[in-house]
């Protein structure tokens, strides 16, 4: 016997990011999180000195990435800049001892070394140009300071408050 339940998604669904802080966790702590959420996207992680944030992002994060993904390609399309958007991919480096995940990425000058490219490795490989996360929740350690210190070169922060 099957049972249905029913589901209010108006109150299921949050407008602002969901962050959880884990202090101390270490680059292993941060590798075995990484293994534990396998090919999954959610949580997102930021890793930054030994510490971990975990978030899930709300409805209004996806709408703003998403907005600002168009905006990005929409200028690249009539600037004529050849590009490649690289997504959400995690980017991390045990030397820089960082990792982030940027909302959306995007190639421009490295495009012609990674281009057809199955696999991207920051150890030959140079990270994108461009990153851009968007944040609506303000956590303890700005995301800013993370993307300073990990591979990836550019990034852009939008940050929304209330």
């Amino acid at each position: 016997m099957s049972t249905a339940i029913a589901i209010d998604l108006a109150t299921e669904t949050t407008e602002t990011d969901q962050c959880v802080l884990l202090a101390g966790i270490g680059w292993e702590g941060y590798r075995r999180m990484l293994r534990m959420r396998g090919e999954r996207s959610r949580p997102r992680m930021i890793y930054l000195d030994g510490d971990l944030l975990l978030m899930s992002p709300g409805h209004s994060h996806e709408r703003d990435k998403e907005r600002f993904g168009l905006l990005i390609s929409v200028l690249a399309e009539e600037l004529d800049l050849p590009f490649l958007m690289a997504g959400s991919t995690t980017y991390r480096g045990r030397k820089e001892d960082a990792g982030v995940e940027p909302d959306q990425s995007y190639y421009f000058q490295n495009l012609r070394h990674v281009l057809n490219k199955k696999r991207i490795h920051l150890s030959t490989d140079p990270p994108p140009d461009l990153s851009i996360e968007v944040s609506t929740a303000i956590p303890r350690r700005p995301p800013s300071r993370s993307r300073a210190a990990s591979a990836c070169p550019r990034c852009g922060f939008a940050m929304k408050r209330g």
